[in-house]
């Protein structure tokens, strides 16, 4: 069974609309009850992007709860480097179901060894106390939003990203039109995204905003440095990814994700996010601790840049 099997109808064929299709990133094939595979999209080389095993793994423990159950929170941690040429594995265990919660654990393994592990919980809709924090005053959404510049502008204008993003099935919008630090700017980011093509279900439309929240999270946490990944001798790599959701989601629409990093230290660098629909509804928020190490040639001249309180 796949994602887009009745129990769990997500994306069709007839929804692939995207320059890069999203059944590329988030369908997952069922070899037994508890266990799927899938694989890395080409075009993809040396390394597997953090966002798309969390989509997939996310994708696969959705087959494995009953309807009516809404993924709230995702925990992920990141072990190993990932092989884009090699197919994926997500091994599923059940490790609690009640009458209204379920909680999974999805193991990815590749050359029989875990790359990552996630603990995801779900459970049915219910009332309950409600309240949210004022949208910070300076978010003014439709200005920002006309003004924000496109990936593809941001790159021909020497503004660009890595090539992979312009590849992604989410279109982006950076509101500074920086999305590579260089060092002058406080740890504090915003963008806004949504998804290319059209969503279904709150399955996709929650896999698509898992594998678009890895974004930009380890970079708002270099703008103050003098580094970022593209930067010789500097390894930059995410350690683990949290997100949880807090309630309905539509994934066609914009949303904004305000990012900050409050703290680099021992070595590592903390980033949080908060992700806002248009309306100023918050619909997840996110956070994600990362590893920063030097080349040993390099580690006392660019440290000495990066010690920034």
């Amino acid at each position: 069974m796949r994602i887009g099997s009745p129990a769990h109808a997500a994306l069709t064929r007839a929804d692939k609309d995207m320059d890069f299709s999203m059944l590329d990133i988030v369908d997952v094939e069922r070899i037994d009850d508890m266990r799927f595979q899938a694989k890395t999209p080409e075009g993809w080389s040396g390394w597997i992007y953090g966002g798309q095993l969390v989509a997939q793994a996310i994708s696969a423990a959705y087959q494995t709860v009953g309807e009516g159950r809404i993924c709230h929170s995702l925990h992920c941690n990141f072990f190993r480097m990932g092989d884009p040429a090699i197919p994926l594995t997500f091994e599923i265990d059940a490790l609690h179901d009640s009458r209204s919660l379920s909680t999974r654990r999805v193991t990815v393994v590749q050359h029989d060894r875990p790359i990552m592990h996630m603990s995801c919980s779900f459970a049915t809709a219910a009332d309950g106390l409600k309240h949210q924090i004022e949208v910070p005053p300076h978010l003014h959404w439709s200005e920002m939003l006309d003004e924000a510049y496109s990936v593809d502008v941001a790159r021909a204008s020497g503004r660009g990203w890595q090539t992979t993003a312009l590849r992604r099935p989410v279109e982006v919008r950076t509101i500074e039109g920086v999305l590579v630090p260089d060092g002058q700017q406080p740890p504090h980011n915003q963008l806004w995204f949504k998804s290319i093509g059209t969503l279904t279900t709150p399955a996709i439309h929650q896999a698509v905003l898992a594998y678009a929240s890895d974004m930009g999270l380890i970079n708002t946490a270099l703008r103050p440095h003098p580094v970022n990944r593209r930067t010789p001798g500097v390894q930059a790599i995410s350690l683990d990814h949290s997100i949880w959701f807090h309630g309905p989601l539509d994934f066609n629409q914009w949303h904004l994700y305000v990012q900050d990093s409050p703290i680099a230290e021992n070595g590592r660098v903390f980033a949080k996010g908060a992700i806002y629909s248009e309306a100023g509804v918050l619909v997840a928020s996110t956070s994600q601790e990362g590893l920063v190490r030097f080349a040993a040639k390099r580690a006392d001249t660019v440290t000495a840049g990066c010690n920034k309180k």
